[in-house]
């Protein structure tokens, strides 16, 4: 049976995390720290042997890979992007404060804040429950995203043999949604900006979490 690693890493920080700002498709160059960041989780990695690193198609995961990849003892097989693994869309609420734009969407629905509609709702419940927030119609739902995502980690197993490793570096909710999924509690344990999760995934589409949300710094 063929099986394959995945090492995941978020993106390293940019202004609009410093401002705790709803970031989906809104992007950002990183910041100083993120740099940083991103340079340490490469040098933390540097004797992985990648047959495949693929990044979001959005600024701040490309730049954490170029890092990431610049501190690598042995060559990459392939360096590419790919939009599947982009973060979700949050339509209108892009670029809103984070904490105030969650209290208002908790309130809607009954809810006190984000944690509270993770308790109940859990990740993908509150992916939806933000679809639904949103007068524009435009942000992503859970099972939009969620296809999305497959699709890129089924299009890794189909390029890399038995035994490879692949790195994706990506964002948080992506991140966060598999491993909920995976049993993990994210609850107040969200991922940290540059830090490593890592899975193994069969072509029967099993995947098993390794570890969750390494940071280097």
């Amino acid at each position: 049976m063929k099986t394959i690693t995945i090492d995941i890493v978020r993106h390293g920080q940019t202004f609009l995390n410093v401002l705790d700002r709803m970031q989906g498709w809104c992007d950002y160059d990183l910041n100083q720290k993120g740099y940083q960041q991103a340079l340490l989780t490469g040098k933390a990695l540097k004797q992985q042997k990648y047959n495949l690193i693929v990044s979001s198609d959005l600024r701040r995961a490309v730049q954490t890979r170029d890092q990431i990849v610049s501190q690598l003892n042995h060559r990459p097989g392939k360096v590419t992007i790919d939009p599947a693994f982009r973060e979700m869309c949050f339509g209108v609420f892009e670029g809103l404060d984070s904490t105030k734009t969650w209290a208002k969407i908790s309130h809607q629905f009954g809810f006190k804040d984000q944690p509270d509609v993770m308790r109940h709702c859990g990740m993908i419940g509150s992916m939806n429950l933000l679809h639904q927030a949103d007068p524009s119609g435009e942000s992503d739902d859970a099972a939009t995203v969620s296809q999305r995502w497959s699709n890129g980690i089924f299009d890794i197993m189909q390029s890399i043999q038995d035994g490879g490793r692949a790195l994706i570096v990506t964002h948080g909710t992506f991140i966060r949604a598999l491993a909920e999924n995976m049993g993990i509690n994210t609850l107040h344990n969200y991922p940290v900006n540059a830090g490593v999760t890592t899975i193994s995934a069969d072509e029967f589409g099993h995947l098993k979490m390794l570890q969750y949300n390494q940071h280097f710094e």
